[in-house]
């Protein structure tokens, strides 16, 4: 998982961890929107990367969305209010955190 900024990738990794105790993953912090694609190229070009799945979790506002987008990554945001993101959702309502992580996830690794 690669998230936009350090709040959200630490928000991130504690909704993954309340999600699944046994799930096998990383959460890397971009520190900004125009990282994302930095981070998706460089891992993509790495060897031990190769065969694993990035999955971006941008903010929910349209320069995070955006660039998630052109990264040609699957990727999906916490729904809520304009610049919403999961470190938001998990201090507002972590239950309802995990349950839109979940959905989320499920989703994109069909």
């Amino acid at each position: 998982f690669i998230a936009e900024g350090y709040a959200t990738a630490y928000s991130l990794n504690q909704i993954i961890n309340a999600y699944s105790d046994n799930m096998q993953y990383s959460v890397f912090a971009a520190f900004s929107a125009s990282n994302m694609k930095v981070l998706v190229k460089m891992f993509k070009e790495d060897k031990l990367l190769e065969n694993k799945t990035i999955i971006i979790c941008a903010d929910n506002d349209q320069l995070s969305i955006a660039e998630a987008g052109a990264s040609k990554c699957p990727y999906f945001y916490f729904d809520g209010p304009k610049t919403w993101d999961a470190n938001d959702a998990w201090l507002h309502n972590e239950t309802q955190a995990i349950k839109q992580f979940e959905k989320s996830y499920n989703n994109l690794i069909k």
